[in-house]
């Protein structure tokens, strides 16, 4: 089998290679070859520093051509890739598709990578090989907050050669009026469950996504609600629906300092999460 290292150099560097056998007990005469080149058909943006980002406008749009042929995965990612950038300087949700390439790429990035080399990423929400009429792929992604994002075209079978990619960018729906702490929406209580419609949609990250049954999330925008309490016993109960994977939070305090005395994260999309929590002090306030 063959082992293969592709990686960033600089160029009158000294670099050195270590090999050893996997295993404590290597077979007789356990021998190999290896060798260092430097491929001469490496696209001229086969690393994301060689790439200058474009202005990308809430409405508008950027056209992305090139040929991914003999690129290498310079930055890491997994696949062999070429590299595009944006920069926006508001929510925007972004869209980005091969439509009208005559040989459909069957294999396309679905992440915005933040960086270069990447510290992090943002995965896509949606996709599918339908919107544009040809077979194509489109990837959508949504509540792309301001900044400079890389995308990796990527290449191997059945999606190497020349390409064509259209990038374009809506601004992203007001954030929901309850999306802060200090403008918690209050909630009535009552003696039976009496539902309240909410949507995180645009909404902004107010703290840290947090541990829950065993789980955690790598983003967490939220919006928030609270209620007095009536009694030193109360049940919140929160459903989702279009496929939403909720988590709530129960605080206590103000929204300047608050403690958090119980969660729920017990089922997935348009499930019911709950909590039944006692000890609280009738009329306080919990969020």
């Amino acid at each position: 089998l063959q082992e293969t290292l592709t990686m960033n150099t600089v160029a009158g560097t000294t670099y050195y290679v270590r090999v050893y056998h996997y295993g404590s007990a290597p077979t007789a005469n356990p021998e190999f070859s290896i060798c260092a080149f430097a491929p001469s058909n490496v696209p001229a943006n086969d690393q994301c520093a060689d790439v200058t980002a474009g202005a990308l406008t809430a409405g508008g749009t950027l056209t992305w051509s090139g040929d991914n042929t003999g690129a290498l995965d310079t930055e890491a990612i997994g696949t062999p890739n070429v590299w595009h950038a944006f920069t926006t300087t508001e929510c925007t949700n972004v869209t980005i598709d091969y439509c009208g390439m005559a040989a459909p790429f069957q294999n396309v990035g679905a992440r915005l990578y933040i960086g270069c080399p990447y510290t992090e990423f943002i995965g896509f929400t949606a996709g599918n090989f339908d919107d544009c009429g040809d077979g194509n792929a489109t990837v959508f992604f949504n509540n792309v907050p301001a900044g400079t994002y890389y995308y990796a075209v990527l290449a191997g079978v059945d999606f190497t050669g020349p390409y064509t990619i259209n990038v374009s960018a809506e601004a992203c729906a007001p954030a929901p009026a309850n999306d802060d702490c200090a403008n918690a929406q209050g909630l009535f209580v009552y003696t039976v469950c009496t539902p309240t419609d909410g949507n995180t949609e645009s909404g902004n990250e107010s703290l840290p996504a947090i541990a829950c049954n065993g789980f955690t999330s790598p983003e967490a925008v939220d919006v928030f609600y609270s209620f007095v309490a009536t009694g030193t016993d109360h049940t919140v109960t929160a459903t989702g629906t279009n496929g939403a994977d909720l988590v709530i939070e129960l605080l206590e305090g103000t929204c300047d300092s608050q403690t958090s005395i119980a969660c729920a994260d017990a089922t997935t999309g348009d499930g019911i999460e709950e909590i039944i929590q006692g000890g609280l002090t009738v009329g306080n306030t919990y969020y």
